[in-house]
Protein backbone atom coordinates (compact mmCIF):
# COMPACT_ATOMS: atom_id res chain seq x y z
CA UNK A 1 0.00 0.00 0.00
CA UNK A 2 1.37 3.83 -1.11
CA UNK A 3 1.45 5.84 1.67
CA UNK A 4 -1.13 8.40 1.33
CA UNK A 5 1.54 11.16 2.31
CA UNK A 6 3.21 10.88 -0.78
CA UNK A 7 0.43 11.38 -3.34
CA UNK A 8 -0.87 13.74 -4.85
CA UNK A 9 -4.20 15.50 -3.52
CA UNK A 10 -5.46 15.47 -7.07
CA UNK A 11 -4.59 11.88 -7.76
CA UNK A 12 -6.60 11.00 -4.25
CA UNK A 13 -9.69 13.39 -5.13
CA UNK A 14 -9.72 11.41 -8.75
CA UNK A 15 -9.62 7.84 -7.12
CA UNK A 16 -12.43 9.04 -5.01
CA UNK A 17 -14.57 9.73 -7.58
CA UNK A 18 -13.65 6.35 -9.55
CA UNK A 19 -14.62 4.76 -6.48
CA UNK A 20 -17.74 6.44 -5.91
CA UNK A 21 -18.42 5.94 -9.01
CA UNK A 22 -18.88 2.43 -9.09
CA UNK A 23 -20.78 1.57 -5.49
CA UNK A 24 -23.20 4.57 -6.76
CA UNK A 25 -22.92 4.54 -10.62
CA UNK A 26 -23.37 8.33 -10.33
CA UNK A 27 -21.04 10.99 -11.04
CA UNK A 28 -19.82 12.77 -8.49
CA UNK A 29 -19.59 16.17 -9.31
CA UNK A 30 -16.31 17.68 -8.05
CA UNK A 31 -16.81 20.27 -5.39
CA UNK A 32 -17.15 23.94 -6.25
CA UNK A 33 -14.87 26.89 -4.74
CA UNK A 34 -16.87 29.13 -2.83
CA UNK A 35 -17.22 32.33 -4.32
CA UNK A 36 -16.08 35.01 -2.07
CA UNK A 37 -18.50 36.76 0.41
CA UNK A 38 -18.54 40.38 -0.99
CA UNK A 39 -19.01 43.21 1.43
CA UNK A 40 -21.26 46.24 0.98
CA UNK A 41 -20.44 49.50 1.38
CA UNK A 42 -21.67 51.26 4.25
CA UNK A 43 -24.85 53.56 3.12
CA UNK A 44 -23.71 57.08 3.58
CA UNK A 45 -25.69 58.85 6.07
CA UNK A 46 -28.41 61.33 5.15
CA UNK A 47 -27.24 64.65 4.51
CA UNK A 48 -27.95 67.79 6.67
CA UNK A 49 -30.71 69.63 5.38
CA UNK A 50 -29.18 72.98 5.90
CA UNK A 51 -26.29 71.69 3.93
CA UNK A 52 -28.56 70.89 0.93
CA UNK A 53 -30.23 74.59 1.22
CA UNK A 54 -26.79 76.01 0.95
CA UNK A 55 -25.70 73.89 -2.02
CA UNK A 56 -28.49 75.05 -3.64
CA UNK A 57 -28.63 79.07 -2.72
CA UNK A 58 -24.99 78.61 -3.82
CA UNK A 59 -25.98 77.30 -7.44
CA UNK A 60 -28.52 79.84 -7.57
CA UNK A 61 -26.12 82.82 -7.08
CA UNK A 62 -23.46 81.10 -9.01
CA UNK A 63 -26.71 80.73 -11.89
CA UNK A 64 -27.31 84.90 -10.89
CA UNK A 65 -23.31 85.73 -11.12
CA UNK A 66 -23.01 84.44 -14.27
CA UNK A 67 -25.99 85.97 -15.69
CA UNK A 68 -24.61 88.87 -14.54
CA UNK A 69 -21.09 88.80 -15.85
CA UNK A 70 -22.55 88.01 -19.36
CA UNK A 71 -24.84 91.16 -18.91
CA UNK A 72 -21.69 92.37 -17.94
CA UNK A 73 -19.50 91.79 -21.28
CA UNK A 74 -22.54 93.08 -23.15
CA UNK A 75 -22.30 96.32 -21.53
CA UNK A 76 -18.93 95.98 -22.13
CA UNK A 77 -19.25 95.41 -25.68
CA UNK A 78 -21.75 98.49 -26.04
CA UNK A 79 -19.65 101.10 -24.24
CA UNK A 80 -16.81 100.06 -26.65
CA UNK A 81 -19.32 100.42 -29.73
CA UNK A 82 -20.42 103.72 -28.34
CA UNK A 83 -16.85 104.86 -27.37
CA UNK A 84 -15.96 104.14 -31.18
CA UNK A 85 -18.83 106.31 -32.12
CA UNK A 86 -18.18 109.26 -29.85
CA UNK A 87 -14.22 108.68 -31.23
CA UNK A 88 -15.60 109.14 -35.11
CA UNK A 89 -18.28 111.76 -33.51
CA UNK A 90 -15.48 113.60 -32.13
CA UNK A 91 -13.07 113.48 -35.32
CA UNK A 92 -15.87 114.52 -37.48
CA UNK A 93 -16.91 117.41 -35.42
CA UNK A 94 -13.19 118.31 -35.70
CA UNK A 95 -13.03 118.09 -39.13
CA UNK A 96 -16.54 120.09 -39.73
CA UNK A 97 -14.76 122.98 -37.42
CA UNK A 98 -11.74 123.29 -39.50
CA UNK A 99 -13.89 123.21 -42.55
CA UNK A 100 -15.88 125.70 -40.65
CA UNK A 101 -13.37 127.61 -39.92
CA UNK A 102 -11.78 127.37 -43.43
CA UNK A 103 -14.73 128.42 -44.73
CA UNK A 104 -15.00 131.49 -42.73
CA UNK A 105 -11.27 132.46 -44.11
CA UNK A 106 -12.82 131.60 -47.54
CA UNK A 107 -15.69 134.11 -46.60
CA UNK A 108 -13.62 136.87 -45.29
CA UNK A 109 -10.69 136.89 -48.14
CA UNK A 110 -14.10 136.86 -50.66
CA UNK A 111 -15.55 140.14 -49.01
CA UNK A 112 -12.49 141.78 -48.88
CA UNK A 113 -11.98 140.65 -52.98
CA UNK A 114 -15.77 141.98 -53.59
CA UNK A 115 -14.68 144.90 -50.75
CA UNK A 116 -11.41 145.56 -53.46
CA UNK A 117 -13.09 144.66 -56.62
CA UNK A 118 -16.24 146.67 -55.74
CA UNK A 119 -17.71 148.09 -59.18
CA UNK A 120 -20.43 150.37 -58.71
CA UNK A 121 -17.15 153.03 -58.30
CA UNK A 122 -16.82 152.02 -62.06
CA UNK A 123 -19.93 153.89 -63.35
CA UNK A 124 -19.07 157.45 -61.98
CA UNK A 125 -15.05 156.80 -62.91
CA UNK A 126 -16.51 156.16 -66.03
CA UNK A 127 -18.68 159.38 -66.21
CA UNK A 128 -21.88 157.64 -65.59
CA UNK A 129 -24.36 159.04 -64.01
CA UNK A 130 -27.41 156.69 -62.02
CA UNK A 131 -29.89 157.13 -64.91
CA UNK A 132 -27.16 156.45 -67.68
CA UNK A 133 -26.28 153.20 -65.80
CA UNK A 134 -29.40 151.03 -67.50
CA UNK A 135 -29.29 152.22 -71.08
CA UNK A 136 -25.55 151.97 -70.97
CA UNK A 137 -25.48 148.04 -69.64
CA UNK A 138 -28.61 147.83 -72.04
CA UNK A 139 -26.40 148.73 -75.87
CA UNK A 140 -23.25 146.23 -74.62
CA UNK A 141 -25.61 143.38 -73.40
CA UNK A 142 -27.03 143.56 -77.03
CA UNK A 143 -23.76 144.16 -78.91
CA UNK A 144 -21.46 142.33 -76.63
CA UNK A 145 -23.57 140.26 -74.33
CA UNK A 146 -20.32 137.43 -73.95
CA UNK A 147 -17.56 140.09 -72.86
CA UNK A 148 -20.06 141.56 -70.86
CA UNK A 149 -21.17 138.40 -68.78
CA UNK A 150 -17.47 137.86 -68.07
CA UNK A 151 -16.78 141.04 -66.90
CA UNK A 152 -19.19 140.94 -64.62
CA UNK A 153 -18.74 137.53 -63.06
CA UNK A 154 -14.85 138.42 -63.05
CA UNK A 155 -13.65 139.53 -59.53
CA UNK A 156 -11.34 142.05 -60.68
CA UNK A 157 -12.80 145.34 -62.09
CA UNK A 158 -10.19 145.93 -64.52
CA UNK A 159 -12.24 143.92 -67.28
CA UNK A 160 -15.16 145.48 -66.98
CA UNK A 161 -13.65 148.95 -66.79
CA UNK A 162 -11.48 147.99 -70.28
CA UNK A 163 -15.11 147.24 -71.75
CA UNK A 164 -16.57 150.37 -70.96
CA UNK A 165 -13.47 152.26 -72.00
CA UNK A 166 -13.05 150.65 -75.06
CA UNK A 167 -16.82 149.75 -76.28
CA UNK A 168 -18.94 152.97 -75.14
CA UNK A 169 -18.50 156.08 -76.10
CA UNK A 170 -20.67 159.18 -74.14
CA UNK A 171 -20.83 161.42 -76.85
CA UNK A 172 -23.63 163.91 -78.77
CA UNK A 173 -25.42 163.87 -81.06
CA UNK A 174 -22.79 165.96 -83.93
CA UNK A 175 -21.54 164.21 -86.88
CA UNK A 176 -18.14 164.23 -86.15
CA UNK A 177 -18.92 162.84 -82.66
CA UNK A 178 -20.20 160.24 -83.67
CA UNK A 179 -17.97 156.65 -82.95
CA UNK A 180 -17.14 154.56 -85.56
CA UNK A 181 -16.97 150.89 -85.68
CA UNK A 182 -18.38 148.49 -82.60
CA UNK A 183 -17.97 150.93 -80.62
CA UNK A 184 -21.22 151.78 -79.11
CA UNK A 185 -22.90 155.73 -78.12
CA UNK A 186 -24.30 156.60 -75.46
CA UNK A 187 -25.39 160.03 -76.32
CA UNK A 188 -24.91 162.86 -73.75
CA UNK A 189 -25.65 166.60 -73.68
CA UNK A 190 -23.07 168.28 -75.76
CA UNK A 191 -21.35 170.00 -72.52
CA UNK A 192 -20.82 166.10 -71.79
CA UNK A 193 -19.73 164.95 -74.59
CA UNK A 194 -16.19 163.35 -74.70
CA UNK A 195 -15.25 163.84 -77.73
CA UNK A 196 -16.27 168.02 -78.01
CA UNK A 197 -17.48 168.66 -74.67
CA UNK A 198 -19.89 171.19 -75.94
CA UNK A 199 -17.18 173.08 -77.98
CA UNK A 200 -16.13 172.72 -81.76
CA UNK A 201 -14.00 169.45 -82.43
CA UNK A 202 -12.22 170.60 -85.78
CA UNK A 203 -11.26 174.00 -84.08
CA UNK A 204 -10.04 172.24 -81.26
CA UNK A 205 -8.00 169.54 -83.31
CA UNK A 206 -6.95 172.64 -85.64
CA UNK A 207 -5.50 174.74 -82.82
CA UNK A 208 -3.61 171.15 -81.79
CA UNK A 209 -2.02 170.84 -85.39
CA UNK A 210 -0.87 174.82 -85.47
CA UNK A 211 0.83 174.21 -82.06
CA UNK A 212 2.27 171.20 -83.04
CA UNK A 213 3.58 172.42 -86.48
CA UNK A 214 5.13 175.42 -84.54
CA UNK A 215 6.71 173.56 -82.19
CA UNK A 216 8.48 171.95 -85.41
CA UNK A 217 7.53 168.05 -84.61
CA UNK A 218 7.41 166.38 -87.58
CA UNK A 219 5.03 163.42 -85.83
CA UNK A 220 2.37 162.73 -83.57
CA UNK A 221 1.55 159.55 -81.47
CA UNK A 222 -0.58 159.13 -79.23
CA UNK A 223 -0.14 155.81 -77.15
CA UNK A 224 -4.09 154.73 -75.69
CA UNK A 225 -6.98 156.01 -75.57
CA UNK A 226 -10.49 154.32 -76.64
CA UNK A 227 -11.29 152.90 -80.19
CA UNK A 228 -13.89 155.93 -80.33
CA UNK A 229 -11.27 158.73 -79.66
CA UNK A 230 -8.03 157.14 -81.72
CA UNK A 231 -10.45 156.92 -84.66
CA UNK A 232 -11.70 160.60 -84.70
CA UNK A 233 -8.55 161.74 -84.33
CA UNK A 234 -7.64 159.63 -87.85
CA UNK A 235 -10.78 161.23 -89.13
CA UNK A 236 -10.31 164.98 -88.01
CA UNK A 237 -6.31 164.05 -89.49
CA UNK A 238 -7.69 163.36 -92.62
CA UNK A 239 -10.11 165.97 -92.73
CA UNK A 240 -7.50 168.50 -91.77
CA UNK A 241 -4.60 167.63 -93.00
CA UNK A 242 -2.34 168.64 -90.44
CA UNK A 243 1.31 169.28 -92.12
CA UNK A 244 2.45 166.22 -89.43
CA UNK A 245 2.21 162.33 -89.64
CA UNK A 246 -0.16 160.44 -86.98
CA UNK A 247 0.12 157.34 -85.21
CA UNK A 248 -2.12 155.80 -82.38
CA UNK A 249 -0.93 152.87 -80.57
CA UNK A 250 -3.35 150.80 -79.03
CA UNK A 251 -1.60 147.81 -77.59
CA UNK A 252 1.61 146.27 -78.14
CA UNK A 253 2.44 144.80 -81.38
CA UNK A 254 5.33 142.80 -82.83
CA UNK A 255 8.38 144.65 -82.82
CA UNK A 256 7.17 147.49 -80.67
CA UNK A 257 10.50 148.51 -79.09
CA UNK A 258 12.10 149.04 -82.42
CA UNK A 259 9.48 151.03 -83.63
CA UNK A 260 9.19 153.09 -80.61
CA UNK A 261 12.98 154.04 -80.46
CA UNK A 262 12.33 155.27 -84.41
CA UNK A 263 10.04 157.53 -83.59
CA UNK A 264 9.97 160.97 -83.44
CA UNK A 265 8.07 163.86 -82.81
CA UNK A 266 5.34 164.29 -79.87
CA UNK A 267 4.56 161.43 -78.14
CA UNK A 268 1.56 161.32 -75.95
CA UNK A 269 1.03 159.04 -73.02
CA UNK A 270 -2.65 158.91 -72.69
CA UNK A 271 -2.70 157.65 -69.26
CA UNK A 272 -6.32 158.34 -68.53
CA UNK A 273 -7.08 154.94 -70.40
CA UNK A 274 -6.15 151.34 -70.15
CA UNK A 275 -3.08 151.11 -71.58
CA UNK A 276 -0.18 148.11 -70.84
CA UNK A 277 2.53 149.25 -68.70
CA UNK A 278 4.35 147.02 -71.45
CA UNK A 279 3.27 149.17 -74.77
CA UNK A 280 4.23 152.64 -72.33
CA UNK A 281 7.61 152.03 -71.55
CA UNK A 282 8.92 151.89 -75.23
CA UNK A 283 7.46 155.28 -76.18
CA UNK A 284 8.76 157.35 -72.53
CA UNK A 285 12.12 157.05 -74.04
CA UNK A 286 11.48 157.82 -77.45
CA UNK A 287 10.13 160.89 -79.72
CA UNK A 288 11.35 164.39 -79.27
CA UNK A 289 9.15 164.85 -76.55
CA UNK A 290 7.26 163.09 -74.25
CA UNK A 291 3.96 164.15 -72.49
CA UNK A 292 1.44 162.41 -70.22
CA UNK A 293 -1.77 163.28 -70.04
CA UNK A 294 -4.44 161.81 -67.36
CA UNK A 295 -7.60 163.24 -69.15
CA UNK A 296 -10.30 160.82 -70.59
CA UNK A 297 -11.91 162.75 -73.52
CA UNK A 298 -10.39 164.68 -76.39
CA UNK A 299 -12.16 167.64 -75.88
CA UNK A 300 -10.28 168.15 -72.19
CA UNK A 301 -7.17 166.64 -73.77
CA UNK A 302 -6.58 168.28 -77.02
CA UNK A 303 -6.51 172.29 -75.48
CA UNK A 304 -4.12 170.83 -72.25
CA UNK A 305 -1.50 169.46 -74.85
CA UNK A 306 -2.00 173.21 -76.80
CA UNK A 307 -1.65 174.55 -73.71
CA UNK A 308 1.84 172.32 -73.13
CA UNK A 309 2.91 172.80 -76.57
CA UNK A 310 2.95 176.80 -76.20
CA UNK A 311 4.76 176.69 -72.82
CA UNK A 312 8.31 175.87 -74.46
Amino acid sequence: MKKLDNVPEDALLGAFLQEKRRDTGAVAKPPTAKAPIQRLAPAPPPEDPRLLALRTESAAQLALLQQAEAELLILRLQHAEMQAVQERLDRERRLADKRAAAADDRVRALESVLAAADKTALWSDRGLSRTEILPAFSLLAVAQPQALFSAIMTLEPQPLAQLLNDRLALVCLADVCQPPGDVLALHVPPERCELCGGSDLRAAYRAFAQATVAGRLPSVTFVGGSPAYRETLRLLHRELKPEFTLDVVAKKRPGEGKRAQATRGLIVIWGGSEVDHDTTIHYRESGDRVLTMNHRGLSGLLPRLVAQLQRT
